[in-house]
């Protein structure tokens, strides 16, 4: 049922689809997904790769019956589409394929090792159990996630959730938390994001420019009682925004893949708050970017996710926080 060596691949992506859980946005949608047979993609990406194995490629969402029959009759390009292929390479597996991203003209791709090695995978397990573990689950499903468009994005002491799907690797995270932890959940910054991606909301998403930005009166201000930081604003755009976002890059982070995101509502008037709950005593730099409801984001009307956060610096010290404005 797929260019896989292995009868059993078609039978294993099948199966991880179906662990694939997503309990904070049950109402955002579904992700639908189908097994591609012996696409020109597939092979292509196989001899850019340079891997001799089979490839297991599956498109992710946009199920509407006129793009449904369109892609039937090998017509594909007709919208930015979601890839995500697992590549076989033996199991063990011989390569290190963990890769991920969102292209503007081509759309999202995920690409992740296919271990075929026995052993029970319970579905209502934890993502950091031995057998997930030894088979990079999250690994599969965090590239998956930045082909959804999501960023990095770290674990908040607050949630007691264990990891966050777009953080830290099991190890990373075992070094800073050494407590056993196996589990990992979306974070309300991640589900935000992906609430709004045409996949879960079955719908297209034709290439087009990104909305422009116009924050006014930003400010971010210490709350001296909850040791908070708040994140206040009004967007002008010329297309409505749903959600604000703010990343805090904080010096302290024991990497990038640990950056603490928050997000608050934009009222219709453009108005957003985003409390900073877990600020770190160091200095640092908070970035600001929006969530619209078509899908895009974008803090500055030109580029994508958190890199296009409009910066706020900010320094500790005599045990407060200032801030420099942007």
């Amino acid at each position: 049922a797929a260019m896989a060596k292995d009868p059993r691949a078609s039978l294993a992506i099948l199966f991880v689809l179906g662990i694939v859980r997503i309990p904070a946005i049950n109402d955002a949608g579904h992700v639908a997904g189908e097994v591609i047979q012996q696409n020109l993609a597939c092979r292509r990406t196989a001899m850019n790769l340079r891997f001799r194995c089979g490839i297991l490629c599956i498109q992710v969402g946009n199920r509407t019956r006129e793009l449904h029959l369109r892609r039937s009759r090998g017509k594909i390009t007709d919208h930015r589409q979601v890839w995500w292929i697992l590549v076989y390479s033996g199991s063990p597996p011989k390569t290190d394929a963990f890769l991920g991203g969102f292209g503007e003209k081509i759309g999202g791709w995920a690409i992740g090792d296919l271990d075929l090695r026995g052993g029970r995978i319970d579905s209502q397990g934890e993502l950091g159990n031995d057998i997930a573990v030894e088979l990079k689950l999250k690994g599969m499903l965090h590239e998956l996630g930045h082909g959804l468009k999501l960023p990095h994005i770290g674990p908040l002491r607050v949630d007691n959730a264990g990891n966050t799907l777009m953080g830290p690797t099991h190890i990373n995270f075992r070094k800073v938390v050494p407590k056993r932890e196996e589990r990992v959940y979306l974070s309300e910054a991640e589900a935000a994001i992906l609430s709004l991606n045409p996949v879960f909301r079955g719908a297209p998403d034709p290439a087009k420019p990104l909305p422009t930005v116009n924050v006014q009166n930003l400010q971010a201000n210490v709350n001296r009682n909850t040791k908070t930081l708040v994140v206040t604003g009004k967007l002008v755009s010329n297309s409505r925004a749903v959600y604000a976002l703010v990343a805090d890059e904080s010096e302290a982070r024991p990497g990038e893949y640990w950056t603490k995101t928050y997000v608050g509502k934009v009222t219709a008037q453009g108005e957003f708050e985003v409390i900073v709950t877990e600020p770190a005593e160091s200095n640092g730099t908070l970035r600001t970017w929006f969530l619209f409801e078509n899908g895009d984001d974008t803090g500055d009307g030109k580029k994508r996710s958190r890199e296009s956060g409009i910066a706020t610096a900010y320094k500790f010290q005599s045990k407060t926080w200032t801030f420099r404005s942007p």
